[in-house]
C-alpha cells in the first residue's frame, strides 16, 4: 500500500510552475509513480477550475490540512481524474 507524503485537504504548490490548491485526490500508478491532485481557488466568475496532477518530487506542503478533512469512501471518481 501506498506511503502518501501529504495529506487529503492539505493546500500544496506546483515547485515547477507554482499552481497552487487544495489536495482533493492521490493516486499510485504500477510504476511506483505518486500524483497529486491540486484543485485551486473557485475562480471570479464562480467556476470550478479542473485540477491539475502532479507528480509528488515536484509538489511541496504550503498548509496542512485541517483536522476535519477526512478521507470517505464515497463512490466513484471525480471529474478531473487522470486518463489511463
Amino acid at each position: 500500500m501506498a506511503r502518501f507524503k501529504f495529506r487529503l485537504g492539505a493546500k500544496a504548490r506546483d515547485t515547477v510552475t507554482g499552481f497552487e490548491g487544495i489536495i482533493t485526490a492521490r493516486n499510485e500508478w504500477l510504476n511506483g509513480c505518486i500524483q497529486y491532485c491540486l484543485k485551486p481557488k473557485v475562480d471570479k466568475d464562480g467556476k470550478i477550475p479542473e485540477g491539475e496532477w502532479i507528480d509528488e518530487q515536484q509538489v511541496e506542503l504550503v498548509r496542512k490540512a485541517a483536522s476535519k478533512a477526512a478521507a470517505k469512501t464515497t463512490g466513484g471518481p471525480q471529474k478531473d481524474a487522470p486518463a489511463g
